[in-house]
């Protein structure tokens, strides 16, 4: 067998220097190139159904060429996101109180925070504001994986270093300090994957807050 129908054969790794291969063997890890490459124009055949050929005999052949550049990783449905979280959840827990993390930007769960950055909002509001709300800017001990949510992803517990306040987060508006640690690659591939395959992102005027863990 050539080296070409290795390649379309071959089982997604997690050791892949691709994130979306890596995304792959976690999600999908008996789905082989080829077999998705199929699944995905399996996909594209029934949606032209009734079409004119022709008419998106282009269009095809783009989709068919992008398929075969690398994986690709399903949608963040409940089920995916409940088995990245089975796969988190042994190899980040034994870093409790150990991995250091901060806010990724201020959207998502510190949208709140986005309109003191624009000039709309006091200094001492501000301030005010963040002894009882996580800041982007706060800085965190992980503590476990709590729990996962259709809209928000995998939920971490994670503690203020200042005030040893308990806050539950997204994980996907997380990020490790020290980018030379496993665990700084897997919340990563995390993150990307639910970003480019999970829900749309909440606007800041609408993000959900959630509670300071009591």
């Amino acid at each position: 067998m050539n080296s070409f129908f290795q390649n379309k054969l071959r089982l997604p790794s997690h050791d892949g220097d691709d994130e979306f291969e890596r995304i792959c063997a976690i999600l999908t890890p008996n789905k082989s190139l080829y077999a998705q490459i199929q699944e995905e124009q399996a996909k594209y055949d029934k949606q032209d159904e009734g079409q004119n050929d022709g008419q998106n005999e282009g269009q095809d052949e783009g989709q068919d060429e992008e398929q075969e550049e690398g994986f690709t990783p399903p949608e963040a449905t409940p089920e995916m996101i409940a088995r990245y979280q089975a796969f988190l959840l042994p190899r980040l827990l034994k870093k409790s109180n150990k991995l250091k993390m901060t806010g990724r930007e201020d959207l998502g769960y510190f949208g709140w925070e986005e309109r003191f950055f624009w000039g709309n909002g006091s200094e001492k509001e501000h301030q005010s504001m963040k002894k009882n709300m996580a800041s982007c800017d706060d800085k965190f001990h992980f503590i476990r994986l709590v729990d996962w949510d259709e809209s928000l992803g995998v939920m971490a517990e994670v503690k203020r270093i200042t005030d040893k306040k308990l806050f539950a987060i997204p994980l996907v508006d997380l990020v490790v300090f020290q980018e030379k640690l496993n665990e700084f690659q897997l919340i990563e591939d995390y993150s990307s994957w639910f970003v480019n395959f999970g829900p749309e992102v909440l606007d800041s005027n609408v993000c959900v807050i959630l509670d300071v863990i009591k």
